[in-house]
């Protein structure tokens, strides 16, 4: 009969042995959910489970064995000589580390293991490393076999067909090509698997009843049904972003006990109590019977994120939402753990978006309560409204006068996380390229990988276009966009220029072929002229002899001209938009501008006298419409369809000075930089190896077939109509892809219509609506298929490009959706050059990025509700009165020292 409650036994396993809680949950077998509410005393492990928990709470903390309970015997322990396997671990991942292979994030299916027979050597293995003669990778304490030398790690190759031998650069780069692999096939495994659980639980949610009534949980919990449902006798409450859209239900049963459906995405997503208004704080809490608790005292809305793990996801997504409001933690108080991690959890969620925490404290010391809805119940409801009033900061400096100041809050101005790129989402045929040109060069791969994409859109142009809709006319050219963002010296220009080597190539050999038909027009010419000569001739002698029918047909024939050939052209770097638009007269196809620096184009847009400039390219993203230039030099230059595509880099600091300029309202808020939709800003990893080897030839060259066959597409061979009028050949999905097309955009067209979503978001995600089916269509043409619709894979992968692309775009567009917070930041780091009792105006004539008269307005707003300054208004006498600006005292001291 077990003595330790499992709670504690948790603790224990995980303080003896170093480990986390999700290293813990695949130990064992359980998931990391079940782990979680078991520590917290909120669900019941089964009695295997827990005898497993024991044998490992008694086990060795040098070598806990992840295969301790798949065989009847423990594996043997090291000898003395042996590096502990904690220290093997972090000495064995730092050298995969500097070798380029990162561990951190492999998939719960790949990770540690240790061989039973050998317990000095560890391996990294997976469902794809390992089988059939595909090589994995072994981690030894030492060469033991060769030298008997068991102290320093080594990395060694094993392969079942090729034996074992010390790793060279081609292995190092299969074992990365594997573990990518693993990687992707995991990912997709799990979309499909989440997507399922999804549509699963939606269906659970429309199902269930909206009417609760009586209910033995929230009648011992003491609170109300907020936005719950109700499905026999479980309650459901609904796993959400803040947007709303479903990702899970969890169901909570009259005993307490709670279940997630299978597969339900709750990493970063909530159970929200209320709406969120236009201000006021956002609460964050665990679980319902708490928030509703809070939500009943407070009346403000209530983030619910199940777990105490979960409390910084849900804080980093609300920060990303409302960066300028306040966040409240309000944890648990788990005092009875170890290490107590309801608290824990809620100061780190805190602290990484600078919010506040509060906790529950109990005026009976020994009470077993943990929330604020074990606090209510027991103490009542002004008890907890006492705790939870966020309470006025006790001042901890004083200045010269006396005055005591409130500790300065920080500011939140952290990035958005973004979603890091995946090879999966790029046509098959590509990958391969992309991968080598993102190892060779230690570079994002989201900087050749979008180039790649952009330079692919405008080789097929306006060749074919696909219809979204099963019956509708609506046509897209799948013409795109697209920018990498990055500070200088990250290989940004580098990137993109080897991604546009095919479309280079082909640009090359239209010039070869135009420069010989020009030769063999020019000696037609000579020809012409000749003829001409003697058709004056026969010309002269038929009017003499009065055959004036015979002339007539001898001076047309001779005056028929024959224009010289035109040049095909792919790509241009900088002409002027009239020249533009002679080039497309010419290449009604389309062509691709490529631009090093972007922002000299933008910012060219923005100048005087350039709103027609604007006009075309705006008209030149859609590449549908015609349009004609009327100029007194050059005359009319009809253009049958403009279809331009763009590439090119920015940096950070630019980007964000445009944008605060051209969002805020005006001209330059027409959507032109909404247009750019294969917008990227990635993080930039801190590993870096020096990578030195030739190309992949086989796939460079495979990745140029792919652009030669497009360049010369035969649309009738891939299954494209053309109606009487149609401008553009099209496609349509298969049945499959259009069923799942029509849900996605049903839930887009939803997001757009929700209340909350700044209309600079709203623009650029209005524009996914031809994204979409622009990706899937190049995707599927990219694949050689046979006359075909578009497939459901290909559709697949383009949604997945939407889902990467998003969270990039909310990163790209945060100075713009919080502007009073980066004008705001700017000026904290300028405090220390201003004087302690500045005006406004010292600050805005200095000329600082985002501190212009409103930005300046905007910025002290916001650090005097901060507490960084105190705002001190004028005495009254002769003049203009002028407010000034105290400096907390502790950021002078920290100015002086």
């Amino acid at each position: 009969m077990q003595t330790t409650p499992v709670p504690d036994l948790i603790a224990r396993v995980q303080t003896r042995l170093n480990m986390t809680g999700g290293a813990l949950a695949r130990t064992i077998g359980v998931s990391s959910g079940h782990l979680s509410s078991a520590k917290h005393g909120r669900y019941r492990l089964s009695a295997e489970v827990v005898d497993r928990l024991t044998r490992l709470a008694d086990a060795e903390p040098a070598a806990p064995n992840p295969d301790l309970f798949e065989a009847p015997a423990p594996a043997p322990a090291p000898t003395p000589h042996h590096a502990p396997l904690a220290e093997l671990e972090v000495e064995a991942t730092s050298a995969l580390a500097a070798a380029g292979i990162d561990l951190d994030h492999l998939d719960v299916d790949a990770g540690w293991k240790r061989k039973q027979n050998a317990p000095h050597i560890w391996y990294i293995a997976d469902s794809g490393i390992g089988r059939t003669g595909a090589p994995w990778l072994m981690v030894c304490a030492g060469d033991a076999k060769r030298t008997g030398d068991v102290s320093t790690p080594v990395l060694v190759w094993k392969s079942w067909e090729q034996g074992d031998r010390a790793t060279d650069a081609d292995d190092l780069a299969q074992i990365r090509r594997d573990l990518d692999a693993a990687r992707a096939r995991h990912k997709a495994q799990d979309a499909e698997r989440r997507a399922a659980a999804r549509e699963a639980a939606r269906a659970t949610w429309d199902a269930a009843s909206t009417e609760c009534g009586s209910h033995d949980y929230l009648a011992a919990k003491a609170v109300g049904a907020y936005g719950i449902r109700r499905d026999g006798d479980a309650l459901l409450a609904a796993v959400t972003d803040l947007d709303g859209i479903i990702y899970g239900v969890q169901r909570i049963l009259p005993d307490g006990a709670k279940r997630f459906n299978g597969g339900a995405s709750v990493a970063g997503h909530c159970h929200l109590i209320g709406t969120i208004g236009a201000s006021g704080p956002i609460r964050i809490c665990e679980g319902y019977a708490t928030g509703a608790s809070i939500h009943q005292v407070t009346g403000e809305p209530v983030a619910c994120a199940f777990n105490c793990g979960n409390l910084e996801p849900v804080a980093r997504a609300a920060r990303a939402r409302f960066r300028d409001r306040t966040i409240i933690i309000c944890g648990d108080d788990d005092r009875h753990l170890a290490d107590n991690p309801g608290t824990r959890h809620a100061h780190a969620a805190a602290a990484a978006v600078g919010g506040i925490v509060v906790i529950p404290r109990f005026s009976d010391p020994a009470s077993a309560g943990t929330d604020f809805n074990d606090l209510m119940r027991a103490e009542g409801i002004e008890a907890v409204r006492a705790q939870l009033a966020v309470p006025a900061q006790q001042g901890r400096a004083t200045d010269a006068d006396g005055d005591t100041w409130p500790d300065p809050e920080p500011l939140a101005d952290t990035l958005p996380p973004v979603a890091p790129f995946a090879f999966d989402l790029l046509p098959p045929a590509l990958r391969p390229w992309i991968e080598d040109v993102a190892d060779r060069m230690q570079c994002p791969a989201d900087y050749p990988g979008v180039a790649a994409m952009v330079a692919l859109a405008s080789v097929v142009g306006r060749q074919i276009g696909i219809r979204p809709k099963a019956h509708d006319d609506w046509v897209v050219v799948p013409n795109l966009w697209g920018i990498v963002i990055g500070r200088p010296s990250l290989l940004k220009t580098p990137a993109m220029q080897e991604a546009l080597h095919p479309i280079r190539a082909i640009e090359a050999r239209a010039r070869t072929e135009h420069e010989a038909a020009m030769e063999r027009h020019a000696a037609d010419e000579l020809v012409r002229e000749a003829q001409g000569k003697e058709a004056k001739t026969q010309i002269a002698k038929a009017i003499k002899e009065r055959n004036a029918e015979l002339a007539h047909a001898l001076a047309r024939e001779a005056s028929e001209a024959v224009e010289p050939p035109t040049r095909r052209r792919y790509v241009t770097q900088d002409s002027t938009v009239e020249k533009l638009g002679e080039l497309l007269s010419q290449n009604p196809r389309g062509m691709l501008i490529y631009r090093d620096e972007l922002v000299g184009f933008l910012r060219a847009m923005d100048q005087e006298g350039k709103e027609c400039s604007r006009a075309f390219y705006l008209e030149a993203w859609n590449g549908t419409g015609g349009y004609t230039f009327d100029r007194i030099g050059r005359g009319t230059v009809e253009i049958e369809a403009a279809c331009v595509s763009i590439i090119g880099a920015i940096q950070p600091g630019p980007l964000r000075d445009y944008m605060l300029s051209a969002l805020a309202g005006g001209s330059g808020d027409d959507g032109l930089l909404q247009r750019f939709q294969l917008a990227v800003w990635p993080d930039v990893g801190r590993n870096w190896i020096n990578v030195d080897r030739l190309p992949d030839t086989e796939a460079r060259r495979a990745a140029r077939a792919v652009f030669e066959r497009l360049d010369g597409i035969d649309p009738a061979a891939v299954g494209a109509h053309m109606d009487e009028g149609d401008g553009v050949p099209w496609m349509r999905f298969d049945p499959d892809a259009q069923v799942e097309f029509d849900a996605w955009r049903a839930d887009l067209e939803h997001r757009l219509r929700a209340d909350g979503i700044h209309p600079a978001m709203e623009s650029h995600l209005a524009k996914y609506r031809s994204l979409a089916p622009s990706l899937a269509l190049l995707i599927h043409l990219a694949g050689d298929p046979d006359a075909e619709p578009v497939s459901h894979d290909a559709l697949l992968r383009a949604l997945a490009w939407c889902e990467y692309l998003e969270t990039h775009a909310r990163r790209i567009y945060a100075p713009a959706l919080t502007r009073a917070m980066t004008c705001a930041v700017e000026l904290a780091r300028r405090l220390p050059d201003l004087p302690d009792g500045f005006l406004a105006r010292d600050v805005y004539r200095k000329g600082w990025r985002t501190l212009d008269i409103d930005g300046t307005a905007l910025a002290l707003a916001v650090l005097i509700d901060h507490h960084h300054l105190r705002a001190v208004e004028p005495e009254p006498g002769p003049g203009r009165p002028a407010t000034r600006y105290r400096i907390h005292p502790a950021l002078r001291e920290a100015q002086a020292a």
